[in-house]
């Protein structure tokens, strides 16, 4: 929070003074939705407003007020999967800068992870376009030895290692860098073109075809349509039936 200033919203007195003894920062207590208390908080000269109340509709109000008082940038937690089809025109129709799913991400995380079980991270960018994935070579790996000039030529997947990690050391390769077992590779690129790539270079665990579920609350729900785009199938295990 160093060189911020930050002021916490919320309707329990005792958990505002807890909050503003623990990290030094402002509180008040009261209705986020409400005008009189966004004023008395300071939203109208607010660089960023962030709702994440306890339910959607609550933190949507409390978006497009503080965009009317004048807030600039507005972040809210909107989590119900019957709103996810909805994200741009929510975010338009009442001015959001970001709409943040947890449970989504949650899935998306778990999703990646699965269709490529060999990495030890996985993260994506440009909205999902691209991906990054973090791949330690083992000493039996096609890659051990091979310089990066003749890794396209040699896989014909259209990717980028960007930094190689040797030695607790990050380097930034050139084309005629050779990789070798025990490094850290960073790996750019599509999705398809990362799988190929691992394929090519008998790094690609069997593929997950089958999975299992327990609990079918948010996440599953989330998760199921993500696993079936990829073609996995999924079985849920619920207590619950309706």
């Amino acid at each position: 929070l160093e060189g911020h200033h930050v002021t916490v919203i919320d309707q329990n007195p005792a958990l505002i003074n807890r909050v503003v003894n623990q990290y030094d920062v402002m509180g008040v207590a009261g209705n986020g939705a409400s005008h009189s208390v966004q004023m008395e908080a300071g939203v109208d000269s607010a660089d960023l407003f962030i709702a994440v109340a306890g339910t959607d509709e609550l933190n949507m109000v409390c978006g497009i007020s503080a965009r009317r008082i004048g807030t600039k940038h507005v972040i809210a937690r909107i989590r119900d999967p019957e709103y996810l089809m909805q994200t741009e025109f929510l975010r338009e129709a009442l001015g959001l800068s970001v709409i943040v799913n947890p449970e989504l991400e949650c899935a998306k995380e778990i999703s990646r992870i699965l269709r490529f079980p060999s990495a030890i991270r996985v993260d994506a960018f440009s909205k999902g376009s691209a991906e990054i994935i973090e791949h330690r070579i083992l000493p039996d790996s096609k890659l051990d030895g091979m310089q990066l000039k003749d890794m396209v030529g040699s896989f014909s997947a259209k990717v980028l290692v960007g930094v190689v990690e040797r030695g607790g050391e990050a380097i930034i390769p050139n084309g005629n860098f050779t990789l070798k077992a025990g490094d850290l590779i960073s790996v750019t690129g599509a999705s398809q073109e990362l799988r190929k790539f691992f394929v090519a270079a008998g790094q690609y665990r069997k593929r997950v075809k089958n999975t299992m579920i327990m609990g079918g609350g948010r996440i599953a729900v989330h998760l199921t349509r993500l696993l079936m785009e990829s073609g996995i199938s999924v079985t849920i295990v619920e207590a619950d039936r309706t």
